[in-house]
């Protein structure tokens, strides 16, 4: 076909490829130990040669330049291809020497689009980090937010960094998330760049931020799932994602098209946080402190609680979860009144769940949040106490199905009541049930 515009980048290809076929076979001359008689390619590399075939024979290809000089730059072994089974071209098309600022984000993001596109498996994993390609990946998101391209073009390459990454999770299996959450440190990572700054100055596009849920919860998950990773000094990592997790929910969950899906995946999130916590403890015997400098502030969860209501049956969970993470309490008037203010709030909801059959786990923690709570405080103001006991009061015979539940319901009374008005209703019933327990 000598009329074929195209031919000779495409026998280029594939005399390289034919080339590197001969010397796989010629490594064993006696053909014990080579490979398959019809080899069977990584699917990176697969992927790689059929892109590369489209681009090298077109010259108003982006890709067009450096994939010939790709192909041509090796003498090596009469020009036979040298990555059948390594990452290729990563390193030359993500680190682009091209002087162009928009062609060397071309080339970045054509590396970046093979390798999430083509990985596969765990073997995969093994081409990528034989490059050092997640190392490269993460240091590279800082480095976006500095270049001259507009915010929708920067939210672009944000995705796809994010993206990668969270395929490397999803289907790198136990091999990826030890190296990623294990050895690099990637939660930390992850906490670095929900809090260095504003996180809205960070990620002004919602799309980017939806993203960042997207690889928070998958590398929540992933890190769930391999029993490697569960050992305390994890617990401390994810006690610093909590708050970064809900807020990214929180400012994303306004924007059109993503409100519902951020607020899901912040509460599974969480969810899968607490299985780490609960596991960590089972297995070493080692508590999550309740109280944390990083942990969410009473106002957050209430916030997040009102935001979720409506929108999963998983609602009546969600106490139970909040009020087993580390939360952060404040010594301020105003604080003292954000916690009268949660313990009413939580109780109402509890008390809701109650009526509905829920789970009884769930009432116990929310109980001994309570108690944390209003001793953290030294207890509430006698409005507030009433309130409360009133509230506790009303669904008695709820709380006496279970007996450790009654006992915590009975701690809680005791507790208002210290700072109830002698007169009042509320603490002669209360008075009243604690004797009869007595």
């Amino acid at each position: 076909m000598p009329s074929w515009r195209e031919r000779p980048q495409i026998a280029l290809l594939l005399n390289a490829i034919q080339r590197a076929l001969l010397l796989e076979k010629a490594k064993d001359p006696t053909g014990v130990n080579v490979r398959p008689q019809v080899p069977v390619l990584p699917t990176l590399v697969s992927t790689f040669l059929a892109r590369a075939a489209l681009s090298i024979s077109k010259p108003d290809d982006a890709l067009y330049v450096p994939l010939n000089r790709f192909f041509l730059k090796t003498d090596i072994d009469h020009g036979a291809f040298q990555d059948m089974y390594r990452l290729p071209a990563f390193i030359a098309l993500f680190c682009s020497a091209s002087d162009e600022p928009l062609q060397a984000r071309k080339e970045r993001m054509w590396a970046l689009q093979l390798i999430r596109d083509g990985f596969q498996d765990a073997s995969s994993y093994r081409l990528v980090s034989a490059c050092h390609a997640p190392e490269l990946i993460l240091s590279s998101v800082e480095n976006v937010g500095f270049s001259s391209f507009s915010e929708d073009m920067k939210s672009a390459e944000y995705i796809l960094l994010f993206d990668t990454i969270k395929t490397f999770l999803a289907n790198g299996g136990r091999r990826a998330s030890s190296h990623l959450i294990g050895k690099i440190g990637l939660l930390s990572w992850l906490q670095i760049i929900c809090t260095r700054r504003p996180i809205t100055e960070t990620f002004p596009v919602a799309a980017s931020r939806f993203a960042l849920c997207e690889l928070i919860h998958t590398a929540v998950v992933a890190s769930l799932r391999n029993e490697y990773l569960l050992k305390p000094s994890l617990m401390d990592e994810l006690c610093g994602l909590i708050r970064p997790i809900l807020k990214l929910s929180m400012l994303t969950e306004s924007e059109k098209g993503y409100g519902s899906n951020t607020l899901l995946i912040a509460g599974q999130t969480l969810v899968a946080i607490r299985g780490i916590i609960r596991r960590v403890n089972e297995v070493h015997a080692v508590q999550c402190p309740k109280v944390h400098p990083s942990g969410l502030t009473l106002q957050e969860s209430m916030d997040f609680l009102n935001a979720t209501r409506e929108l999963t049956s998983n609602f009546h969970e969600y106490p139970g979860v909040l009020c087993d993470l580390p939360c952060r309490l404040g010594v301020g008037l105003g604080d003292k009144t954000i916690g009268a203010e949660f313990c009413r709030f939580i109780l109402q909801r509890i008390a809701e769940a109650a009526v509905n059959d829920c789970l009884t786990s769930t009432t116990m923690t929310v109980l001994q949040r309570v108690i944390l709570i209003v001793n953290h405080f030294g207890g509430f103001d006698s409005d507030s106490a009433t309130g409360l006991a009133r509230i506790l009061l009303s669904s008695r015979s709820q709380y006496q199905r279970c007996k450790d539940v009654a006992s915590l319901w009975n701690t809680c009374i005791k507790v208002f009541s210290l700072t109830l008005p002698d007169t009042s209703l509320e603490a002669k019933l209360a008075l009243q049930v604690l004797d009869h327990h007595l």
